[in-house]
């Protein structure tokens, strides 16, 4: 039972432990009490309704507590931690992991976590709106509402990107809706930068062409329709060049892809055919195709397109074969898998219940699970251990700094 305060009378609580939000969690009258901002052991003062009350003042503060190195720490809604030290964010973020395998009865080896360095982040996705005296807007949402702040600075994305945000907020100022707001992905490639905006199309093309151009923008798409493309934002995949569709699927960070990438590639060593599933544009496919014949599978046309391009243009690659499928709905099946004897397995958040089964009972030798939901990786973990598969080393990977998400890349093998 989760309480709830009705009125905006303030109250001192203690706080006990963190949540998998990052927020300190205090218990009122046998209830939990969840408080962005607050530490374990902190006596604070909260104030306002609901069930996440305001954090009003820390009357007795933690010695894990540090300052934040951003400027917009508290307001900004992506970074949950940074008022934390650096001991007590690695012991949340791997308790999210370990917690998430305890709740399925799961053990693991758990390797030290990987993490990528502060201003890496070359794709983020912003809200451009507009604000109460109807000025454009291109920023993150609020903590605790959808306001949309100007970002004056952030610890987590490249510089590159940093740098653009003003000229692009008056570039993208007429597309700025009246009520609600559009995507903006921003993507840092070989080439510049790739901006795709959400939305309804628009028919002024030349200008907007003309402004990216003077911004030094590689490629601008409005509504799924290329505005302008000076040059092809490309990105380098074990030098093979790709350029992914535009606001489609990238790891966010290059580092924890090449990192994730490391593991499949020695887990899958020496197997001679394997299938990619939910292969996106081909990171982990084209990366693998230096050692082994690969096929891979994915719902986006557009992200198989994409590799198909890659592919027919690099050189040194054993064969690759591509499979537009919606693998929720028509996941491959034990026979299909029979040709294989590897796999690596990279679905969104929610997992992939209805592949994993299928995988559960195919004579694959080897697996890699790259998971972003350590959650949805343990209901689909525990599916395989069930069926003969055994879990080896599990590795975190923190490419979303100081936030509650959390990569992993997980090693299986088929119990002999």
């Amino acid at each position: 039972m989760t309480v709830l305060f009705h009125d905006t009378a303030p109250r001192k609580l203690l706080i006990e432990s963190l949540g998998h939000r990052g927020d300190g969690v205090a218990n009122h009258e046998g209830s939990s009490v969840f408080v962005a901002g607050a530490l374990p052991g902190e006596t604070v003062l909260v104030s306002g309704p609901g069930e996440r009350p305001r954090l009003y003042d820390v009357l007795q503060p933690s010695a894990e507590r540090v300052e934040p190195p951003c400027i917009h720490a508290g307001v900004c809604g992506a970074c949950a931690l940074q008022h934390a030290s650096d001991d007590l964010y690695v012991s949340w973020k791997l308790g999210i992991l370990t917690s998430a395998l305890k709740s399925v009865r799961l053990e693991a080896e758990i390797a030290p976590m990987i993490r990528v360095p502060p201003s890496s982040r070359r794709r983020v996705t912003l809200a451009l709106s507009r604000s109460k005296e109807r000025n454009a807007i291109l920023g993150f949402h609020a903590q605790r509402d959808r306001t949309v702040h100007t970002i004056e600075g952030c610890k987590v994305t490249s510089p590159e990107i940093l740098a653009v945000l003003p000229g692009l907020t008056r570039l993208l100022a007429s597309l700025a809706p009246q009520k609600g707001e559009r995507d903006v992905t921003i993507l840092s490639t070989t080439a510049g930068l790739d901006v795709a905006v959400s939305g309804p199309g628009v028919k002024d093309q030349v200008h907007l062409a003309e402004a990216a151009r003077a911004l030094g923008l590689a490629r601008l798409t409005v509504a799924g329709d290329v505005v302008a493309e000076y040059r092809s934002p490309f990105l380098d995949i074990d030098g093979v060049g790709l350029v992914p569709p535009a606001g489609g699927f990238v790891q966010a960070v290059a580092e924890a892809e090449s990192a994730l990438a490391g593991i499949a590639l020695h887990h899958l060593k020496g197997a001679k055919k394997l299938v990619d599933l939910f292969s996106g544009s081909g990171a982990f496919t084209l990366r693998l195709a230096r050692q082994s014949s690969v096929h891979a599978v994915e719902g986006d046309k557009a992200a198989i397109a994409a590799l198909d391009r890659a592919r027919r243009n690099a050189q040194g690659l054993k064969p690759v074969s591509t499979e537009v499928r919606d693998l929720f709905r028509s996941p491959l099946s034990v026979l299909d898998l029979k040709r294989f004897d590897g796999a690596i397995l990279d679905p969104p958040r929610q997992g992939a219940s209805a592949q994993t089964a299928m995988l559960a009972e195919a004579q694959l030798g080897r697996l890699v699970y790259i998971s972003c939901d350590p959650a949805s990786f343990a209901r689909d973990a525990r599916s395989l251990v069930n069926r003969g598969w055994v879990l080896g080393k599990v590795t975190p990977v923190d490419q979303f700094l100081w936030s509650s998400h959390l990569e992993l890349a997980a090693e299986f093998t088929r119990r002999a």
